[in-house]
């Protein structure tokens, strides 16, 4: 910079120069007068921003506080713009922002009360709801329970022939065809004594504990001129099960009666988780009984698994089935087989009118025949059995 001024003053002429040295005091004037007005602008301007200031303290102090902490009187300018608030009113305010706030708080605690008895109001309907429906479930059953028994008792009554009819032993018919078929009352009487008086002496020979008269509870001809004959001595229905206990013939009346299916639960054991493995053939020659004493020896139905299956024994004598059943087990290929007794299911007797057990149709009190999926009246609707 130096440098170039002085470039300057050398480039200049003498002439210039001379005037140079002649205006100078000149020029010095000039530049203290122009330094002087800048200093009294930059005066003015810091006063005005003291000012200003000024007025923005004074205006907050004026709106946020009022005469005195002791309150004593101000004399305000009536033209100023703002407004002074003095002590009193300002305890005024303070008690309505105190009321105001408990006014809040009162409000508060209701509108959380009002929620409270909403929620409680909404809980109990729903408990009520809940009652209502279980009661109304209740009284749906109760009125089904009343179809079909007295309203002051519930419970299923069970008559004296139920019970009779539970415990006592009844055993299947005993079914005799006949060839020709016989149609006289008289013609079949003479059959029936032919054949007892043809069993007797056998049959008291093989059940020596036998004291009883020999004969049918009842007999009849069905439709088709066959003879239907009942008994209740468990004896004389397992001898008469044989069918070469039968005589061949009777007053030219040929006799084929037919086997029934099982023997009765008294003379029925049970051989326990039999291996599958070990056949029919292999139980009957390791069992130790005489061939002809096995009524019958099948699996029994719905017990067979992966590994094992129960397996029902009949015999016909009592002796040999005490025998069996003190063993309590009998030996086959080297296992021992668990043998226990045979347990008929329970017989129960159910009305065909109400489908309730415990009475018989005749007895029923119901005044309609129900369906027996629905349990309504049968005669009303369509009822699909």
């Amino acid at each position: 910079m130096e440098n170039t001024k002085s470039n300057e003053y050398n480039e200049m002429t003498s002439e210039e120069k001379d005037n140079l040295c002649d205006n100078n005091m000149i020029i010095i004037q000039d530049l203290i007068s122009k330094h002087n007005r800048q200093k009294q602008n930059t005066t003015e301007i810091l006063n005005l921003n003291e000012n200003e200031k000024d007025n923005s303290k004074q205006q907050l102090k004026r709106q946020l506080t009022s005469t005195s902490q002791y309150g004593d009187d101000l004399n305000v300018d009536q033209s100023s713009t703002f407004q002074v608030i003095t002590n009193p009113n300002k305890r005024k305010q303070q008690k309505l922002n105190s009321r105001n706030l408990q006014e809040d708080y009162s409000y508060e605690q209701q509108t959380e009360g009002n929620h409270h008895d909403t929620r409680k109001e909404r809980k109990n309907i729903c408990q009520t709801l809940s009652t209502d429906d279980e009661s109304e479930r209740n009284n749906i059953n109760q009125m089904k329970n009343d179809k079909y028994h007295n309203a002051n008792n519930t419970n299923i009554n069970i008559s004296q022939h139920a019970l009779n009819y539970a415990i006592e032993q009844h055993l299947p018919l005993i079914y005799i065809k006949c060839n020709p078929k016989v149609s006289d009352n008289t013609k079949a009487k003479g059959i029936i004594k032919a054949l007892i008086t043809h069993i007797k002496d056998d049959f008291y020979k093989l059940n020596k504990y036998y004291n009883q008269p020999l004969g049918f509870e009842y007999w009849y001809i069905n439709k088709k001129g066959d003879l239907i004959c009942y008994t209740r001595q468990i004896e004389l229905y397992v001898y008469l099960s044989d069918t070469h206990n039968y005589p061949t013939s009777v007053e030219s009346i040929i006799l084929e009666p037919l086997k029934p299916k099982h023997l009765p639960g008294q003379h029925s054991l049970v051989l326990k988780y039999v291996p599958n493995y070990i056949t029919i053939d292999d139980i009957q020659n390791e069992i130790g009984i005489d061939k002809d004493l096995i009524f019958n020896l099948e699996e029994m139905n719905g017990s067979r698994t992966d590994k094992y299956r129960h397996i029902r024994l009949e015999i016909k004598t009592t002796s040999e089935y005490n025998s069996l059943l003190k063993k309590g087990g009998v030996t086959i290929d080297g296992l021992l087989i668990e043998i226990k007794e045979f347990l008929s299911p329970p017989r129960i007797l159910i009305c065909t009118k109400c489908n309730d057990p415990g009475h018989v149709r005749k007895n029923c009190k119901l005044e309609y025949e129900a369906c027996r999926r629905c349990g309504e009246d049968r005669s009303v609707g369509n009822h699909k059995e």
